[in-house]
């Protein structure tokens, strides 16, 4: 296992409030948050040559019985934040 190898995790939290402004309509203010560190992507490290077709490494992966080497890794973050406003009135 990669030595520096991290564990993937996400975080989100979100907050909301209503304002009524009469019997029939009401302003909403919203923000969620969402964060995610350290996902795990795979990573083809015997990727077919595109040219010639051929894997390079496959001769060195045949005694292990391995064709198609993957190897995981943390390779992205992510970070969404949205904050809509709306306004709803019901309909007499």
């Amino acid at each position: 296992m990669d030595p520096s190898y991290r564990n993937p995790f996400a975080e989100e939290f979100n907050v909301g409030y209503q304002w009524q402004l009469n019997e029939s309509s009401v302003i909403e203010a919203e923000y969620t948050h969402t964060l995610g560190l350290h996902s795990n992507v795979d990573v083809n490290i015997n990727p077919t040559d595109p040219v010639t077709g051929v894997r390079p490494l496959s001769a060195a992966f045949a005694p292990l019985f391995l064709a198609r080497a993957r190897q995981a890794t943390a390779f992205w973050d992510a970070l969404w934040t949205i904050a809509p406003l709306a306004v709803r009135a019901t309909m007499a």
